[in-house]
C-alpha cells in the first residue's frame, strides 16, 4: 500500500486529469484496467523520459510510449523522469506505427511496472511536471 501522502497526491492528480478530459476511456466504454489510464501532454516535460521518446499515457499500472528502436516483450527497463522518479518495467507489447501517426517515431510500446507505488510516484511526477496537476 502507498504511503497516504502519496496516495493522496495522486488523488489531486487523477482528479484535475478527470476535470481536463485527459483520463482514457476503453472503446465502448468497458474499462479492462485496473487504474485509469492518463494522458501525457507531448512536449509538455522539461526533463527527458528515458528510455523512449514519447510518452502516451500513464497509469499506476503501466506506460505507453512511442519509440525509435523496437524492444521485445518480456524485456526488462527502467524508465526514469529526471532524477525525480525511476521504475523498473517489463515491456509487454509492441507494434510499427505509421511514422506520421506516431511523430515520426515508428514503435508503440506498452509497459508494465513492477511496483505500482513506483508507479503511482512517476505519475504524479509527470503530472506535476507538466503543470497539470
Amino acid at each position: 500500500m502507498a504511503n497516504p501522502t502519496l496516495e493522496q497526491e495522486y488523488e489531486r492528480v487523477l482528479e484535475a486529469s478527470r476535470s481536463k478530459g485527459e483520463v482514457l476511456e476503453e472503446p465502448g466504454g468497458k474499462e479492462r484496467r485496473k487504474h485509469p489510464r492518463i494522458k501525457v501532454q507531448p512536449g509538455a516535460l522539461p526533463v527527458e523520459l528515458d528510455p523512449w521518446v514519447f510518452a502516451i499515457d500513464v497509469s499506476i499500472s503501466g506506460m505507453a510510449f512511442f519509440a525509435d528502436e523496437p524492444a521485445q516483450p518480456g524485456s526488462k527497463v527502467t524508465i526514469a523522469l529526471g532524477d525525480r522518479a525511476a521504475v523498473d518495467a517489463e515491456v509487454v507489447g509492441c507494434r510499427e506505427e505509421p511514422p506520421a501517426s506516431a511523430g515520426g517515431h515508428p514503435y508503440r510500446l506498452h509497459c508494465k511496472f513492477a511496483d505500482e507505488e513506483a508507479g503511482m510516484r512517476l505519475l504524479v511526477a509527470i503530472k506535476e511536471l507538466e503543470g497539470s496537476a
